[in-house]
């Protein structure tokens, strides 16, 4: 295969997976505005103008779940995260037992060397050290080092998480909070682990479950473990320079100046009201139910600010190939800005793979449902919702 026909390939395949996998979320999206305590407000026109026909009234909304959420949430973060390295695998337990032994050898050497400087001041001054004493200090010393060593290996890797943990880079806790947010609202929680900095730092990204997509594995519990996922971005032209400007071309570049500032379904630039909606976040259910836009500026709302943001999608889809006789699972990714802006990216030569298991590889995309295995995601504002109205 050519690397045109390559190329082409993988732009099939993002194509593909986005127009399988992406669909407007309108149910998470109404759980989100639940949760900030506004309603849909065609929910009940029927009674507040009621055609025409008896006395119309207003229906208040009183988010009566929320604080039980809050609660929820609190009570999990007061519990301390402490994890802590172990190590599995073959190679690498090998080394440490390795080290383990050179360590108790050195121990002892050092505590021969010791007694040997004993016996000779012992034997000057007249003493004598009974043998066996020496041989309990020997064995007591073998079997608190056996117990307590730790090696290089669990140091350093101990030291990368509690540096994730406490860095304000990664903002580890606050991003659990949001993570534990999603999966009590939308039943769902997506998060991701990618490199920064030129892929010598890494960040903890939690993903918006509205603009997350899986092509979910039922047989795994993990959703790593899915074949394909799309990750949606809204951004600005500045912000997709800032993030992928490495791999967009010369053409590419051109085209990006020459995006289209608006289009009816909202496939190439997303402004405030749409952005809203994706995102989750609340707008308002007065008289225009958050469509506050003048005849005059169509593009303005009436604050007076104003987005321009593009759909960005990251997808990432697992492939089995034939490779030195044996099949292999790669991971393939690639990018698409707007509708017509290709990145390519080919398969992941840096993915990860289990040293149990080194024909098989995961997404990068991670996270939890929280259902049963074959039911859809619970949702507890949803699962309330009766009550609330």
């Amino acid at each position: 295969m050519t690397k045109e026909e390559e190329k082409n390939e993988i732009i099939s395949n993002i194509d593909r997976a986005i127009n399988e996998l992406v669909y407007e979320k309108t149910t998470l999206i109404k759980a989100y505005n639940y949760y900030h305590g506004k309603r849909d407000p065609e929910q009940f026109r029927h009674l507040e103008e009621n055609y025409g026909i008896g006395t119309p009234t207003s229906v208040e909304f009183v988010p009566l779940v929320r604080k039980h959420i809050d609660v929820l949430i609190g009570e999990y973060l007061s519990v301390p995260v402490l994890p802590r390295i172990t190590c599995k695998d073959r190679e690498t337990v090998s080394n440490i037992h390795r080290d383990k032994q050179l360590a108790i050898n050195k121990m002892v050497q050092d505590k021969l060397k010791e007694h040997l400087n004993n016996l000779v001041y012992n034997t000057i001054v007249g003493k004598q050290t009974p043998d066996a004493e020496i041989e309990k200090s020997i064995n007591d010393l073998i079997v608190a080092a056996d117990r307590n060593f730790i090696s290089e290996y669990e140091i350093a890797a101990q030291n990368i998480i509690d540096w994730a943990i406490q860095t304000k880079d990664i903002d580890f806790l606050n991003k659990i909070k949001i993570l534990l947010t999603d999966l009590l609202i939308s039943g769902t929680g997506y998060y991701k682990t990618v490199k920064k900095n030129s892929k010598k730092m890494l960040d903890f990204k939690i993903l918006n479950p509205i603009n997350t997509f899986i092509d979910r594995n039922p047989e795994e519990s993990l959703l790593k473990h899915s074949m394909r996922s799309v990750c949606r971005f809204y951004k600005t032209k500045d912000q997709i320079l800032a993030d992928y400007s490495e791999y967009l071309t010369k053409e590419d570049l051109e085209d990006l100046e020459n995006l289209e500032d608006f289009s009816i379904d909202g496939s190439t630039t997303v402004y405030l009201r749409s952005y809203d909606s994706v995102v989750g976040n609340t707008v308002s259910d007065g008289i225009l139910g958050g469509f506050e836009i003048t005849p005059l500026l169509p593009y303005e709302r009436n604050t007076s600010k104003y987005y321009r943001m593009y759909p960005v999608y990251e997808v990432e889809w697992l492939k089995s190939e034939k490779e030195n006789g044996k099949y292999v699972v790669n991971r393939y990714e690639g990018i698409r800005i707007g509708t017509s802006i290709y990145i390519p990216l080919g398969k992941n030569e840096d993915v990860v793979r289990p040293i149990e298991d080194p024909t098989s590889c995961t997404l990068s995309v991670n996270g939890m449902f929280y259902a049963d295995r074959n039911g859809d995601p619970f949702s507890v504002i949803l699962a309330t919702a009766n009550l609330q109205d």
